[in-house]
């Protein structure tokens, strides 16, 4: 039996994953004040995070995904097309105050 070591390979994976990686956040807030909210229609799912000391502020990010052309929501959409963000964040706005 020929036995394969994946050391080498897993650390050229490792390092390859680390130079991709440039994103930062507040840990405290991520893990203790931020809240997501959905609304699926039938051809979108919108997303937003609020921080929950602050409900009524900007939400703190956005996701939009079209189900058509992205029925596995790997494109947040929500930069290019705002007309439908502001149209779902209203609807959503709504379901939360009701």
């Amino acid at each position: 039996m020929r036995e394969t070591f994946f050391g080498p390979l897993i650390n050229q994976v490792e390092q390859t994953i680390k130079k991709q990686q440039g994103s930062r956040w507040n840990r405290e807030l991520f893990e203790k004040h931020l809240m997501g909210y959905t609304l699926r229609d039938p051809r979108y799912r919108y997303i937003e995070w609020r921080d929950t000391r602050n409900p009524n502020l900007k939400p703190i990010y956005q996701e939009l995904y079209d189900h058509l052309s992205d029925p596995h929501e790997t494109v947040n959409i929500a930069h290019s097309q705002q007309k439908e963000v502001v149209r779902l964040s209203g609807e959503l706005q709504h379901l939360l105050e009701n």
